[in-house]
């Protein structure tokens, strides 16, 4: 016996009334006291068999609703067997000596074809309870066609009931045809609505049962459209026979009572709707608030904690650099710059996936080049897989790498992939990066072509079980090695998905290394290409500019302006907007430099004033990095927009983009930031 997770009262309450009905019909046989067999005044009595059955069907459903499956199997076959002999003796005219097996007696033969021999209304509806019943421990399939054989069961009680409550004989007592005794009516039509209340995953009362504006209705309307029609019906009845009126007045009394009614019914559950309406706006504003007030802390969070973080990276990035220091200083400094970034992007990788579940994780497409970047990439990881002795090994063998797509969010990706693999493969391991043309079916989106890039390792690979789950959100197949969030390949996936590609992971089993393979539409309409199109190299000397630095964190603006002066620049130094608005009016500037969150107004205001009254251009530092923060620092004027913690030579890349392309250039187009990953 499996016990359930709560008992079904309304099964069992409909179980115990057919086997106490069917135990009161049965002692009346017995007995020999007709008025137990025939409740009503027509003398047409529930027959013996019928009795056994409702106890049966009865028990049968007290066991369902605790759980006892086996029982409820048994009984079912047993209920449905007698219902089909009888059916079969109606069909072929073959007395199987089972009508008065239990009993046999003179009275209570009204509507009968032989004594003691169930009408074919009830034959049928034991047949189909029964085999509801065994039906009802099955799977969904078999639970679907019980949940039919009772509606079905259920429209035959109805069909009698209706006849009984109007006093029309041709539906309850033609012997053939209809004949039912009302007790075997009211048993089956109870024994269905519990059976029915024991299948809640199904139609209809999956609907009935649902907490939803549907659900409502269907549970104050339909019960009403029966009931209501069946008792106006009955009362007009009773009054005309009673000889209050006369049938014509009886006719429209009950039409007038019944609109009067189905439109109350009406309004009363309208009413309900529109509170739940009512309930439903007032929560969706509320969420949607929710949501708003998330985003700003979460935005407000990313300010608070990459700022500290700036000054810091910056130093130890020109420190380890300098070659005065000592190289296990350098080497100290290294470690400190990386965990900083990782730091950093650890804080990305959170707003990512905020921007990716609210749908809010938009791209910026260019032209770019697939190998460019992930060349870019193994750079970044270079060093760390030099630490621990991997080889990497390119083969960039694809004849068209150019893709249409955002180069920011795409190295991100190849930087989470690369990242992984460092991370998960053992010292002196090979990673392997390659590339190679791919065909899929032509879409909307061009001729079919695909590139498609694969990072391999011999690392720690991952199972079968672990493998279905790694591009969820929070999974990590390991946590031995180091931390992580469990975001980057969650993030990768979201990125590729928008720029409709695949993302795929494969592995041999846990020890035996994983491949990770990105496919991506090729640019459309557009001569593939191998290289990017040329920039600024980093080596390029920087020219001097005037630059005006604008920020209210004193140690970031002390670093910054000692790191632009030291490149050649002329600097002045600003910690709010009155003093850069008063530096722009006496002096001549180049460029602007400006943070975002300022004491007295934003740099986003800044910008468009200096933009508007000098023609100034700048480049946006902040803690902010939303995608509504990168489109309005566009929007007012500036060039770039660069996340705290700022990469100094990003920074100093930007500004030489600025001289190549000169100053007062309308836009830059600048490579984003790579993000941290985990597996």
């Amino acid at each position: 016996m499996t016990p359930p997770r709560h008992i079904n009262l309304p099964a069992a309450g409909f179980g115990l009334y057919a086997i106490l009905g069917g135990a009161l019909v049965l002692t009346g046989w017995l007995a020999d006291v007709p008025i137990l067999t025939a409740w009503g005044s027509n003398g047409i009595s529930m027959m013996p068999n019928a009795a056994v059955c409702a106890m049966c069907a009865g028990a049968a459903l007290v066991a369902l609703a605790f759980g006892a499956r086996r029982l409820v199997v048994g009984l079912g076959i047993f209920v449905a067997l007698i219902g089909a002999a009888t059916l079969f003796e109606f069909a072929t005219g073959i007395d199987l000596g089972i009508d008065q097996l239990i009993v046999a007696r003179e009275w209570g033969q009204r509507g009968t074809v032989e004594p003691g021999r169930m009408g074919p209304p009830g034959s049928a509806s034991w047949t189909l309870l029964g085999l509801a019943l065994a039906l009802a421990c099955g799977g969904v399939k078999a639970r679907r066609a019980a949940g039919m054989g009772v509606l079905l069961a259920l429209a035959v009680s109805l069909l009698s009931l209706v006849g009984y409550a109007f006093g029309a004989d041709q539906l309850y007592l033609v012997p053939k045809l209809t004949a039912i005794a009302l007790q075997t009516a009211t048993v089956i039509f109870g024994l269905s609505l519990g059976l029915l209340s024991a299948l809640p995953g199904l139609q209809p009362m999956k609907l009935l049962a649902a907490r939803t504006t549907a659900g409502m209705l269907a549970r104050r309307v339909l019960p009403m459209v029966f009931l209501l029609p069946i008792g106006v019906g009955a009362l007009v009845v009773w009054g005309r026979e009673a000889g209050l009126f006369e049938t014509v007045f009886g006719t429209a009394l009950r039409t007038l009572i019944e609109i009067f009614l189905l439109a109350a019914l009406l309004w009363w559950a309208l009413l309900k709707v529109a509170g739940n309406e009512q309930a439903l706006c007032a929560a969706r504003e509320e969420a949607e608030q929710a949501a708003r007030t998330k985003d700003t802390f979460l935005a407000q969070l990313s300010h608070e904690l990459r700022t500290p973080l700036t000054p810091v990276l910056m130093t130890a990035a020109v420190l380890r650099d300098d070659a005065r220091l000592p190289a296990d200083v350098r080497k100290d400094l290294v470690m400190i710059e990386r965990n900083i970034a990782l730091e950093a992007r650890l804080i990305d990788d959170l707003l990512d996936l905020t921007r990716i579940t609210s749908g809010k994780l938009a791209l910026r497409t260019e032209s770019c080049d697939a190998h460019s970047l992930i060349s870019h990439t193994i750079e970044i990881v270079r060093d760390e897989a030099r630490e621990k002795q991997i080889t990497l090994t390119l083969d960039l063998a694809a004849q068209r790498s150019q893709l249409e797509a955002d180069p920011a969010r795409l190295q991100q990706v190849f930087w989470n992939l690369l990242r992984n693999a460092v991370k998960f493969t053992p010292r002196g391991g090979h990673i392997r990066v390659e590339s190679h043309d791919g065909v899929c079916e032509r879409d909307h989106r061009g001729d079919g072509h695909r590139v498609c890039i694969a990072v391999s390792d011999d690392g720690i690979g991952f199972s079968a079980a672990d493998g279905g789950r790694l591009f969820e959100p929070f999974h990590q197949a390991d946590t031995t090695h180091g931390a992580g969030l469990g975001l980057g390949l969650a993030i990768a996936r979201a990125v590729v998905d928008l720029h409709h590609g695949h993302i795929r992971a494969e592995s041999g089993g846990p020890g035996r290394g994983a491949t990770f393979t990105v496919e991506l539409p090729g640019e459309v309409n557009r001569k593939a290409q191998m290289t990017a199109p040329a920039a600024a190299s980093d080596g390029e000397p920087e020219l001097p500019l005037r630059l005006l630095l604008v920020e209210d964190h004193e140690a970031t603006l002390q670093v910054l302006s000692r790191l632009l002066k030291r490149a050649g620049h002329s600097v002045t130094s600003a910690g709010t907007v009155a003093e850069a608005q008063a530096a722009a009016r006496g002096q001549n500037f180049d460029f602007v430099i400006s943070d975002l969150g300022l004491p007295d107004g934003t740099g986003h205001q800044l910008m468009a004033h200096l933009r508007e009254a000098h023609g100034l251009r700048g480049i946006a530092l902040s803690g902010y990095g939303m995608e509504e923060d990168l489109r309005r620092s566009e929007e007012v004027g500036f060039v770039a927009h660069l996340v705290k913690p700022v990469d100094v030579n990003e920074l100093r890349r930007i500004l030489r983009q600025v001289v190549a392309r000169g100053v007062h250039a309308t836009r830059c187009s600048v490579d984003g930031f790579p993000r941290d990953a985990s597996r």
